[in-house]
């Protein structure tokens, strides 16, 4: 076996195990597994890059990952993301971490 097929393998058995880490749910209208990081939202905060408040309202950020060939071409940074056909979030950044995009969100909340 080479390094790829490993780490192929260890995304689908491991990371994107329903069970484990990974829920389906769905993203512009498309079913697909995908992980929330609330660690990297955690570390977001602590630096002080996440949850800005203004006139009552704040910025609510959130940290996904999705197996590109599942979602497609990589998001544009600017471009909306509509989780489970109701939460609209604007893409921050995204980033192909070898076959799996880590996808940055904000949205305003009040």
């Amino acid at each position: 076996m080479n390094l790829r097929k490993i780490i192929r393998d260890d995304l689908e058995d491991v990371f994107f195990d329903m069970e484990e880490f990974a829920e389906r749910r769905s993203i512009n209208g498309k079913e697909m597994c995908i992980i929330f990081d609330e660690n990297e939202l955690l570390e977001r905060k602590k630096e002080g890059r996440a949850g800005s408040h203004f006139d009552g309202a704040y910025l609510a950020t959130a940290m996904l990952y999705v197996k590109a060939e599942e979602y497609g071409p990589r998001p544009k940074a600017g471009s909306v993301l509509v989780l489970d056909e109701k939460k609209v979030y604007r893409i921050t950044a995204a980033v192909d971490e070898g076959g799996v995009y880590s996808i940055a969100l904000e949205a305003n909340k009040i």
